[in-house]
């Protein structure tokens, strides 16, 4: 299995049946030589969260998706969500909120 998004989610069938693509409006990608550079962390290593997203019809969502990579100024999250044109979408920080876990759950169960 790949360590990178392309590696482990194609986007075979992503357009099948799905709503018109939404820009994000409130993406904030690193300057394009970091953002190369950038490689997926472990998956142990990466982050349940919710994000605030700016979609161009729909206005602001809260989407849930997976932090993959991140700077201290920007994060890439995995976001399954129909109306993107691709996966995954880099937000400010500040977009990102890690995921409350569920009432009752232990953290490894």
């Amino acid at each position: 299995m790949g360590k990178a998004i392309g590696d482990r989610y194609g986007t075979e069938g992503f357009e099948d049946n799905r709503p018109p693509f939404q820009r994000v409006l409130n993406e904030s990608w690193p300057a394009p030589e970091v953002a190369r550079a950038l490689k997926d962390v472990e998956v142990w290593r990466q982050i349940e969260v919710d994000v605030r997203v700016v979609l161009d019809q729909a206005g602001p969502v809260t989407l849930r998706g997976t932090a993959v990579r991140w700077t201290r100024l920007h994060v890439c999250v995995l976001l399954l969500d129909p109306r993107l044109l691709v996966p995954y979408v880099w937000l400010n920080p500040s977009d990102v909120r890690r995921t409350e876990p569920a009432r009752g759950s232990r953290p490894g169960s």
